[in-house]
Parts: C-alpha cells; structure tokens; sequence
C-alpha cells in the first residue's frame, strides 16, 4: 500500500509540474499531394525549443499560454512562419509549399541527431548514376562512410565490418530478407516509392533489434491526396510505371508502383524454338519485377490507417535441346512484405500505434536432364529450395509530457518459419538423395520489450534504451539485456561531440555460399548447438558546421565494435556439396569477431553546385581455433580504405550534371601459396591459411546528365543518360586459379598454375526517358 501511494504521489506531481502548460499537436504535410514530411524541422523561435517530424509527419510542441512563432523548414520548401497567440492544447497542420528557389536555411545542425545516424534526403541519392543507369538506393548508401558494397554490381551493404545478414533493412517497419535483384547488380528498392531513408550504424534506438550491424529504415510515399499523378519511365533494358492520387480527397490515398526488367524480349525467338521442340543452343532468360502497392485513410477521429504491400521476383533460365537429349536449369527467388499499421493520438501528449507485419523469402535452384532412347526416358534432377517466413506483431506508446522530454514503450513479437536448404536429386528416374537438411519446417519465437528516454538538459542531448529480447527454439530460451546510451554535447552552434555505446543481440544466421552473385544463402535460426550473435559497439565523432548558414558541414566518427559467435563454414564445407549433412555439422560457431574505424564526411548540403567527401579507414578481423591456427585473420568485409567523391550542380533550371568517383582497397581473398605433385601426379593448389591475399583495388568514374522540361501539351519529361565506369576501368569481378598445358613428347603436362582476374564491367553508356502526366 505504502508503494502504490508513493506512485500516486509522483504521478501527481509529474502531472500538477506541466498542468499549466500549452501543447500543439500537429503533422507536417507537403501541400501539393498531402503527403507527410519525414523529418521536418519544427520550433518556437521565440522561445528556443524544436523537435523534428516522425516518419508519420507528426510533431509535438509545449510552452506556456501565451504568443508563440511557430517556425517550420525543411530542405526544397518555402519556410513556414505562424505567430499566434494560445489559450488551450490545440491540434496544427502546417502545409509545405515546394520551392524552386535556392534552398531555404534550416535551424537544424547535427547536433539533433546522435553518433552514426545517417539521413540523405532521397531525391539526392536518386541523381546519382549507377549501373544501368538505374537509381539505386542502397548502392548510393556505399558512398558514405562506414558502408561498403563486395563485388562490383552487387547490392550486399558492409557495414562497419559486418556481413549483410546483420543489417535489418525495414520497409514500413517490416523486416525485408533479401535486398538483391538481378544477381546483385540492383537493390529491390524502387527509387520512385521511397520518401525517406533512415540509416543507424551506431548508437542504436531501442526499438530496433535482431541485428548487429546496422538498421536501414525505410518509409514509402503514401501517395497523392489531392490530385492524381502518374509517371512513367522507358528506358533501354527496364521500364518503370507509377500512379497516384486520393481514393477520398484530403482523407484517403493510393499508390502502385512497378518496375520491370524485359531482357527476356530479347530471347523470345529461341524461346518459341524451345516450346514446339526445335534444336535450340544456350537459350539464356532472364527477367524481374518488383510491385509496391500502398493505401491510407484519415478517420474523423485523426488517427489514421496505413496498409502496404511489396512483391519483388526474379527468374533465370538457362536451357538447350537437340536431338533426344534435353538441358535446362533455373533459379528463381522472390521477396513479399506487407504491414497494416494504425495511430492514433489519445492525449495531446500520449500517441500509440499498433502494427501487424508479414514477411517471406523464397528461393528454388533446379537442374534437370533428359535423355530419351529406345526404351525410355531416363531423368536426371537436383533441386534446391530454401525459405523464410515471419509473422510479427508490435505495438507502441509514446508520452511526450515537454519539448525536453520524450520517453516511448514498445513491445514487439515475431513468430518465424524457417526452411533451411531441403534438397532433392534424382538419379536415372530413381531418387538418389535427399538432404538431411530435409526436416520439417523450423519454429522459432522471438520477442522484445523496450523503453527509450530522451532528454535535453540545456546544451546537451541524452538518450537511454534499454531493450530485453528473448528467444524460444526448440523448447530452449535465449534472452539477453541490450541496453543502449547516445549523448551529444552541443559546444557551441558550431562544433558538438557525440559518444555512444550499444548492445545488440541476434538470433539468426545467413549460411554465405562461396559461390559470386547467387542469392543461393541460407537463413538459419539459433539453435542449442549454434548460439546468436552478440555484439558490443562503442562510437565517438566531433561534428563541425563551417558557416553560419549550415551549408558546410564536416563530421569525424570512430567506432570500435566486438563480435561473438558469429560462423563460417569448415574448411571446402558449402551447403550444396555437403547436402547430405545437417547444416549444423557443416559450420564453426562461436567464431570471435571485431572491427574499428574512423569514418570522415565533408557535405555542402545547398547551392547549385552541392555533394560530399567521405573516406573511411576500416578493420575487421575474425578468430577461430578451427581456422588459421587460432590466429586472427581478415575477415571478407576487411576493405582497409574506401573514398567516394559526390558532385551535383544544377546548371540551369532544364539542366543538372553528377559524376561519382569511388577507391575501394581489395577485399580478403584465400589464394594459393605453392602448389604440389599429388599421388596421381596431378599439379595442386597449396593454401595456407584464410583470407591472406586481396583483391586489387577498386576505382571508377560515373558521370551523368539529367534534362527535365515540359512538352507542348503541358506534361512535364524528363531525361537521363551518361556513362557507368566513364574511364574503362577493367575492375575485378572475381579471380580464377587455373591449369597452364605445356605439350611435351605428345602428352600434356601441367606447368604451373595461375592466377587470373575477371573484369565484368567495361564503360557502359545508360539512357532513360520519363513523362509525368
């Protein structure tokens, strides 16, 4: 009893200390479309206080009754201005005119964000010129620092010295699996869908967990609700279609977008060929798509409704035939995510949001041969298959009782479903094998509880999590305490310091093939004999504004981070060679693993011509006993240097220009060291060790031209076209050890052995129109 009167006392005086004060509650639209603005700046400037807008475009202001100057800005808009005076809590919506002017100044510097946080407005990233000359949100991320791609083309992010699997990558807040089309050469992101782009490598919020590398948090637009818009774009191998507009003005909206690539147009006379029963020669096939769908509805009550969906595919055929005899191979894999969310504001101060979230990957491999004689046919298959299924729930409360103050409560639950690599093969008609990996499916229960803080206490920003996650697998129970702390100390309006400090728990592995560029990697849960991840990452950066109008901006970061029970698979051990085996027989667990790095970005954020210098210098190491004696070696995420060069500059109101130039120190590779004269007399590879030779550096040049006009009938278009890797670097795909035949006395004898490289990218011009109507 003693207890309950003592919270009731508190409770009282908490509420009694802001009972007198003024709250605005209110969201930040773009005026044209009705679309929320993700991180727009709102203050008092009369009074000194701001927040940002949430990715809902929703805000929360207090102050004492009386008159106020509500201020909001945000890059691309006019300035909102609103002096008025307030008696009561009172409900705001703040419309944003875009603007063709030079870009307003914002009363935002880095102080309001913590260490390794990230956020470049999307419309930046879209102009840079990637490969095929389409916009790729993710690759434009491995132009800044601490983030890193593997081979040329590929989508896979490094981030800080980690593998790809560590990085939860959201879309509306659900988790997606695979981020890859096309072999890695495009990211499944549709630039045209996404409004906003969020990237953590530090510092972690407590909500976030599952991962140990990074959180790449992306919002799709919800769609015009005012007026309808549709845009399309041709270009020479893909094409990409979208529409919107309100389903009920200034209450509902929609949105569907797709792209879609059509090599396979190309081979259709060989495919014709290959259905009627035609002598056909390396048909090759290979096509994709991807379909974003969203919807909104505003209630007469103010909270609102979101429901999105994604599906992305991808197929690749390789086939031949002729006579009796029959050849054909696939791969297929697709992604699908859908979320239903809804918020709502129950008290000025207090919101709450609930949402539900499903999704799946798939991946299939299959060959098959077919032979027919006088007799039979006789068939030769093997198959692959592999999936991963979630079904999450969480919900969220969020009290805001100051400008100084916000504490958020969040409970999260994920049920997953996991298929690990059922194969099959069939030898001459019979069944021969099937894989010991083919169990029923995997179960697995993973939940999280979390509260985050965040104070300003004068010229400092402080901000705490604590988050407890919890496992069930195979009636065992993994849980771990992961508690979090960023602090910033804003010196002065010029320079600040930032520090943080997380802990991050994972409780699922990705199985990497040694294979380049097939998505063929395998999503594996803890279990009692593989441990998750754990890691422990400490961060600290000094942050520089060099002008009083925050154009300039120059920011130095430093992390050291600590890896435990990461795997890797024993040595000549791949999930397909050693299909017979249980995946957990293959692998080393608790493999030990850390990384540092110091991390520099120069941006100027305004002007017509604007971009950024980044240069990262990074290590990343990995120890086992079972590998290299027990020594530590370079893990494949090791790339000791990397620079990106970013330029944009508008040239006329028709015309803008952009060139990227990127160095990328090798990755680790395993080569070998001598080779030897087997017992069959055959010339061998000798390795020594893991990951003790590199790859060559890696550099290239874009450039990039955009034209944007309007047509005689009104319709605005647009062009793009430049060069992808403008000066012909012969950048290296992968390196092949092979045999060099010397012809001695009629018979062929193995000389030695080489090593090559192979270029996969020479200079590649790009083109693509757009018409918006």
């Amino acid at each position: 009893m003693k207890h309950i009167t003592w919270t009731l006392l508190l409770v009282f005086f908490w509420s009694h200390s802001f009972a007198q004060r003024i709250f605005v509650k209110g969201k930040v639209i773009e005026k044209e479309s009705g679309e929320a603005v993700v991180g727009a700046i709102v203050y008092l400037e009369n009074k000194s206080q701001g927040t940002t807008t949430d990715q809902y475009g929703n805000f929360v202001l207090s102050g004492l009754a009386g008159s106020f100057d509500i201020i909001c800005s945000y890059p691309g808009y006019d300035r909102f201005s609103l002096s008025t005076i307030l008696k009561r809590d009172t409900s705001l919506i703040i419309d944003l005119v875009s603007t063709t002017l030079e870009e307003i100044v914002i009363k935002e510097t880095m102080q309001n964000r913590q260490a390794g946080f990230l956020n470049i407005p999307v419309s930046k990233l879209k102009k840079l010129p990637m490969l095929l000359g389409e916009a790729d949100i993710l690759k434009a991320l491995a132009m800044t620092p601490g983030v890193m791609t593997g081979q040329e083309g590929t989508s896979g992010l490094y981030v800080r010295g980690s593998s790809p699997d560590q990085n939860l990558v959201l879309l509306d807040e659900a988790p997606m699996y695979n981020t890859s089309h096309g072999f890695g050469f495009l990211s499944v992101f549709n630039p045209d869908v996404v409004k906003n782009v969020d990237l953590y490598k530090g510092s972690f919020p407590a909500r976030f967990g599952g991962r140990t590398a990074s959180v790449i948090d992306l919002t799709m637009k919800e769609g015009s609700n005012q007026k309808k818009k549709k845009e399309l774009s041709l270009g020479a191998i893909n094409s990409r279609f979208l529409s919107e507009g309100p389903i009920i003005k200034n209450r509902s909206s929609y949105l569907i977008a797709g792209r879609l690539m059509h090599t396979a147009l190309l081979q259709l006379p060989k495919h014709i060929k290959l259905v009627t029963g035609k002598s056909v020669q390396d048909f090759v096939s290979f096509w994709l798509y991807d379909l974003n769908a969203k919807a909104n509805y505003i209630f007469n009550d103010k909270s609102q409704l979101f429901f999105s969906i994604y599906s992305n595919y991808d197929f690749f055929k390789n086939a031949s035939q002729r006579n009796d005899v029959r050849n054909s191979s696939f791969l297929k894999w697709g992604s699908m995510t859908s979320s239903l969310r809804y918020n709502r504001t129950l008290l000025p101060t207090l919101s709450w949001r609930i949402i539900g979230t499903y999704s799946r990957f798939n991946y299939q491999m299959q060959t098959y041969e077919e032979r027919k004689t006088k007799d039979e046919t006789i068939t030769n298959q093997f198959s692959l298959d592999n999936s991963i299924r979630d079904w999450g729930i969480k919900t969220v409360i969020e009290y805001t009782p100051s400008n100084d103050y916000t504490v958020q409560l969040g409970v999260d639950h994920i049920f997953h479903r996991y298929f690990p690599g059922q194969i099959r093969a069939t030898l001459d008609n019979k069944p021969s094998a099937i894989s010991a990996n083919n169990n029923s499916p995997i179960y697995t229960q993973e939940s999280a509880f979390y509260t985050e803080n965040n104070w300003k206490i004068g010229n400092t920003h402080l901000s705490t999590g604590l988050r407890y996650s919890i496992l069930n697998v195979d009636n065992h129970i993994y849980s771990n305490w992961e508690p979090r702390i960023a602090y910033t100390w804003s010196i002065s309006q010029a320079h600040s310091i930032k520090m943080g400090y997380s802990r991050m728990q994972q409780y699922m592995h990705q199985l990497t093939s040694n294979g380049v560029g097939l998505p063929n990697d395998i999503w594996v849960p803890a279990t009692l004999r593989v441990p998750p991840i754990r890691s422990n990452q400490a961060d600290i950066g000094w942050y520089y504004v060099l002008d009083t109008k925050n154009i300039w901006q120059l920011s130095i970061e430093s992390y050291y981070k600590k890896m435990n029970d990461l795997l890797d698979y024993q040595y000549g051990s791949d999930i397909i060679v050693d299909y017979q085996k249980n995946w957990q027989d293959i692998v080393i667990s608790g493999v030990q693993g850390k990384s540092f790095g110091i991390e520099l970005m120069l941006q100027k954020k305004q002007g017509k011509w604007n971009g950024w210098i980044s240069y990262t210098y990074a290590k990343s190491e990995r120890q086992t006993p079972q590998i290299n004696n027990g020594l530590w070696y370079a893990s494949r995420y090791d790339r000791r240097h990397n620079i990106a060069l970013i330029g944009n500059y508008q040239l006329t109101s028709k015309w803008s220009f952009v060139a990227n130039w990127v160095f990328q120190t090798g990755y680790p590779v395993t080569l070998p060291s001598a080779a030897y004269i087997d017992y069959l007399g055959n010339l061998s590879p000798y390795y020594e060790g893991r990951n003790h030779s590199r790859m060559p550096n890696f550099h290239r040049l874009d450039l990039g031209a955009i034209y944007r006009s309007k047509n005689n009938k009104g319709r605005e278009f647009g062009w793009n076209f430049g060069f992808y890797n403008a000066y012909n670097r012969s950048n290296p795909y992968y390196l092949e050890v092979i045999r060099n035949y010397q012809k001695v006395d009629e018979m062929l004898e193995i000389t030695r052995l080489s090593v090559v490289k192979k270029a996969l990218f020479p200079i590649l011009p790009y083109f693509s129109y757009q018409i918006y109507f």
